[in-house]
């Protein structure tokens, strides 16, 4: 079953001024990560400073600064300084979680995704990362160690492609493609579930199924929110034509974004289907019901004259006073004939319920293979 990690909102008491910082009582420390590249040179480091960071600045067509953890809010916040990224958006790279967005600021354009750190059959963790593109350089935040940006970083130290030719908008799009890839192994294990629920479903029924597919449609309902709202982002930035994103990264943008509606299909289908299947579960449910229901009846209504006949057998009406007290109970075989009347009745309203279509001898032989 998918399993997604829990809301752990942080925010700012409430009543504080925009922009104030909160920084988390546990967590990683914060480390700094500094990838600059050209054409030519590559320079990187994992364990960078502030003093390194403005040395990498301009030196290189692009610098890629990775901050990971946010225990240290004064470095974040010298950061800050450094690339003057406005308060407000340094507030929403703290406040977890926040709905992937695009909002253009004045030296920059602040976006946040959620990346999946694990995407393996029916189990995803999500954490959010919070994107600083600006002309020169892409500024990235992390809370937790580890990612799956790796195959962009390898392309980088291999050269390959055209990531080293271009600068940091095509690395934000490289980065960004990668997030929404991680999602279609889960999204396509899915498939897998909804046939399981299928095969149950259409077997016995009972109320485990249903608990079941109401969780993963839940959890299917999550997923295609996220997945919307990474639409309507990188839909931003392919219409906005912001200074920091070139017409040529547009381009490739438009390509990721028509991964985002390949993802939302294969989630609407398979919603579609959890629904459906919750509806059948309920409609064979309802119909076993009937079934249990219609049985009890029928051997109520057959038993009902045979109730009558042993109840009015069982009267105990004396027959020397008159012959017609029962006349039938001095009979020689009067016992046999109370039990073929009772074998008669009970034959007759069987016959009646197959002619009338309640009840169907092939259909019972069928249930029983």
């Amino acid at each position: 079953m998918i399993r997604k990690n829990k809301l752990k909102m942080r925010r700012a008491p409430a009543g504080s001024s925009p922009g104030t910082v909160t920084a988390p009582p546990t967590g990683n420390t914060t480390r700094i990560e500094v990838l600059a590249f050209d054409d030519k040179d590559i320079f990187e480091t994992r364990d960078a400073s502030v003093e390194t960071i403005q040395a990498t600045l301009g030196r290189y067509r692009t610098t890629w600064v990775n901050i990971i953890g946010f225990k240290d809010a004064e470095l974040i916040k010298q950061i800050a300084s450094v690339f003057e990224l406005h308060s407000l958006a340094i507030e929403d790279t703290f406040n977890l979680y926040q709905r992937p967005k695009a909002e253009p600021y004045e030296h920059q354009v602040y976006i946040v995704a959620n990346m999946l750190h694990d995407a393996r059959e029916f189990v995803f963790r999500s954490e959010q990362i919070s994107f600083f593109v600006g002309t020169n350089y892409l500024l990235t935040f992390e809370e937790d160690q580890g990612d799956c940006l790796n195959p962009v970083r390898e392309r980088v130290r291999r050269k390959l492609g055209r990531i080293r030719n271009s600068g940091p908008d095509y690395l934000f799009y490289a980065l960004i493609d990668t997030i929404i890839d991680r999602y279609f192994p889960i999204v396509e294990s899915c498939h897998q579930v909804v046939e399981r629920f299928e095969n149950e479903v259409m077997g016995e029924s009972n109320a485990r199924i249903l608990k079941e597919i109401y969780e993963f449609k839940a959890h299917l309902d999550s997923m295609h929110t996220i997945i919307w709202n990474h639409k309507e982002m990188i839909n931003f930035l392919v219409r906005h034509e912001e200074k920091q994103f070139r017409d040529e990264t547009r381009i490739y943008l438009r390509d990721c974004h028509d991964h985002t509606m390949q993802l939302l299909e294969y989630l609407k289908t398979f919603r579609d289907q959890c629904a459906g299947l919750i509806r059948l579960d309920l409609a064979l449910e309802s119909r076993r019901s009937n079934e249990v229901n219609k049985f009890l009846t029928i051997i109520a209504a057959v038993f009902l004259p045979l109730t009558f006949i042993t109840g009015l057998y069982g009267m105990n009406f004396n027959t020397a006073i008159s012959a017609y007290n029962m006349p039938e109970l001095n009979w020689t075989a009067g016992y046999p004939f109370a039990l073929s009347l009772m074998i008669a009745s009970g034959s007759l309203m069987m016959w009646f319920f197959r002619r009338k279509g309640w009840i169907s001898w092939r259909q019972a032989l069928r249930k029983r293979r």
